[in-house]
């Protein structure tokens, strides 16, 4: 089992792209897996890396991993 914190997304543009999007952090979580999700676009869909990850309340949830931080589990 891997632990990551979260980090809440705050864009004043919500275009921008994630790597400009100022962060707060939101929690620690369980990390499940990589994946990919999208967003549509006026001129199509653009992918982008996502992890779905679990909260401890055990509600799922897939992140854009530029909001994910790897925490060492002797830390935790």
């Amino acid at each position: 089992m891997h632990m990551v914190k979260v980090d809440l997304p705050t864009p004043e543009n919500p275009r921008a792209p994630a790597h400009y999007w100022e962060k707060a952090e939101k929690g620690e979580a369980v990390f499940h897996q990589f994946s990919t999700d999208h967003e549509e676009f006026e001129d199509g869909p653009g992918n982008y890396p996502a992890a779905i990850i679990e909260w401890p309340d055990g509600q799922l949830e897939s992140v854009h991993v530029n909001f994910l931080r790897f925490v060492d589990p002797t830390t935790v």
